[in-house]
Parts: C-alpha cells; sequence; structure tokens
C-alpha cells in the first residue's frame, strides 16, 4: 500500500497547537491593542500593563509577584495603576543609572 503525500502549506500549520497557533490566521478579525490613555480607565490588566512595556505576560506576573510592581487584587483578577506602572518604570530607570 502506498501512503498518499499531500502538499502542506507550512506556514498555515501549527503542530501542537490548539486553534490560533502560530503562524495560523485568526478566525475572527483581531482588533488592535487600544490607546489605553485615552480610554480613561482607571486600572490595567496585567497583560495590558506588560503590553504597555513592551514585555511578556509571564515576566510582568513576575514583577507583580515578587512586589517589585504594586498591584490590586479585586476578586480573582490582579489590575494595575496606571501611576504604579510609571513609579515601577521609575525605579527601574533610577536602578540601571
Amino acid at each position: 500500500m502506498t501512503s498518499l503525500h499531500l502538499p502542506v502549506d507550512v506556514a498555515l500549520v501549527a503542530p501542537g497547537r490548539r486553534e490560533g497557533g502560530a503562524g495560523e490566521p485568526a478566525p475572527h478579525q483581531v482588533p488592535p491593542p487600544d490607546d489605553l490613555e485615552s480610554t480613561g480607565r482607571l486600572l490595567l490588566t496585567v497583560e495590558e500593563a506588560a503590553r504597555r512595556l513592551g514585555i511578556g505576560r509571564t515576566l510582568m506576573y513576575g514583577y507583580v509577584q515578587s512586589g517589585e510592581l504594586k498591584s490590586i487584587r479585586i476578586g480573582r483578577c490582579r489590575r494595575v495603576t496606571p501611576e504604579d506602572l510609571a513609579a515601577f518604570v521609575q525605579d527601574l530607570r533610577l536602578r540601571s543609572a
């Protein structure tokens, strides 16, 4: 018995991932990150704060867990104020100088 070889576009296949893996187009239109300054919200999610700094979510949660970045717990959610985020960046700047 011969095996059937079908052409596979490697750019669209993401082995080991379920829906939406690397290189796979999103099934819906993905909105651009909103301008957090213009929304007027008092609190940011940890993911939004990480996106603002251009770092990964895991690294940002590490800063929160270590206490380097102040955060607020609301129910099961963790939030960061823009002021605490700015203070965190200022502290990093002072430490690296």
